[in-house]
């Protein structure tokens, strides 16, 4: 058998066991961009104008569903060595109690009998999604027809909210005294908390 089939099939005797949801298959995204003129203070004069009114909103919030992930097999029970993977047996029905400690039930895997290739299909769990709204306030202080300057203020993940990125999917140990890792489900990464940014740029 070629070496190369070991490092691109999980079973070399078994392309369709390879089979499944693409690792990048999001099912929901959904992008919106904006920018809008606040009215207020626009119809003012002298230095209520000046400094108040003409200031824009501007922001793009993304919002999508998470991405599938594998659960293997803990060790190598097949004997092939090099760089087969097993996936772990499905044994009940995935929960997701949605929580840091737990994303999804572990419960529903186990390790697969020796020689045996596991029935997980590939990619079963779905991750976290991620709801991230980035937005910009800004104006323009024109000097003439042709220069100005521009003053922003920035925020990303304006909301502060928690997005998690990343799911253990380690489940199982192998070991059947104690079959499941104890961060099995766990959430184990993520995004950037609430960030300012001001900046300015002068133009002519």
């Amino acid at each position: 058998i070629d070496a190369q089939l070991f490092n691109n099939l999980d079973d070399p005797m078994n392309p369709r066991y390879q089979y499944g949801t693409a690792g990048f298959d999001r099912r929901n995204i959904a992008v919106v961009s904006f920018d809008y003129n606040l009215p207020v203070f626009r119809h003012s004069s002298g230095i209520t104008r000046t400094l108040l009114g003409g200031w824009t909103v501007s922001g793009i919030t993304l919002m999508q569903s998470g991405n599938p992930l594998s659960v293997n097999a803990a060790n190598d029970n097949l004997g092939f060595g090099g760089g087969t993977t097993n996936h772990a047996d499905l044994i009940g029905h995935i929960t997701y109690p949605h929580k840091f400690q737990q994303w999804f039930s572990p419960t529903a895997f186990a390790q697969p009998a020796p020689l045996t290739w596991g029935n997980a299909p590939k990619n079963i769990v779905k991750g976290p999604g991620r709801d991230n709204w980035n937005l910009s306030l800004y104006k323009d202080f024109r000097f003439n027809d042709r220069a100005g300057f521009q003053f922003r203020a920035e925020s990303f993940n304006t909301w502060n909210h928690t997005q998690f990125t990343g799911v253990n999917t380690g489940v199982l140990t192998g070991n059947p005294s104690s079959p499941y890792n104890s961060t099995a489900g766990q959430i184990n990464g993520t995004a950037d908390p609430r960030v300012f940014q001001f900046g300015g740029k002068l133009y002519f």
